[in-house]
């Protein structure tokens, strides 16, 4: 609880000493990672993010955000397909005024995650039904903006969020604790 009262403050603090506030970033990235041990051996995923925040202090904003993603492993007996979808909610703190060239942030929230997993054993012909898991899961993460002039910036990220607290969709014996993370790189416009 310490913890909490102590990050209600900083906020406050940070409202109360930025009294520039008012613009929008809009920003979009993409993700992508491959890893090939033999061609019956591999691992791809890829997903796009776009995102829309909102400075209501130079340094303190909220951002929604929309990822859509998907991801394959592949070894000589199955192949596991992963389709997810997450709609974030984050407060962003900031750290430098507005204009500074490098500008690290830190952001916290959460999510609705949406993930559909398809297992499909080499050798039958049908894959099994696929398993599906979704509620609100809490999300992290932090990185920087580099500017490149008055509006457009390069952005990258990292970000982690844990499986569903409130799984909707998966029965409790089949729940368990992960957590998914993700690197990003994308472009930024603020207006």
């Amino acid at each position: 609880m310490s913890l909490l009262k102590n990050f209600v403050a900083a906020f406050i603090l940070f409202s109360i000493s930025n009294a520039y506030a008012g613009f929008v970033e809009l920003g979009a990235s993409a993700n992508y990672h491959s890893s090939t041990v033999t061609s019956e051996n591999y691992s791809t995923s890829e997903s796009y993010t776009g995102s829309l925040g909102y400075y209501f202090t130079e340094s303190s904003a909220l951002e929604f955000s929309y990822t859509n993603g998907y991801s394959k492993a592949k070894t000589e007996s199955s192949t596991t397909k992963a389709y997810y979808t997450v709609y974030g909610l984050d407060f962003i703190l900031t750290f430098g005024p507005k204009d500074a060239v490098f500008r690290p942030y830190l952001k916290a929230g959460g999510a609705y995650v949406y993930k559909e997993i398809r297992y499909q054993q080499a050798g039958y012909p049908e894959p099994l039904p696929p398993v599906t898991s979704c509620g609100i899961a809490p999300s992290a993460g932090g990185g920087f903006r580099l500017l490149l002039s008055q509006n457009l910036a390069i952005k990258i990220g990292a970000e982690i969020w844990s499986s569903p607290i409130n799984d909707t969709c998966l029965p409790e014996s089949q729940q368990t604790s992960t957590y998914d993370n993700t690197y990003r790189g994308g472009i930024s416009w603020m207006f």
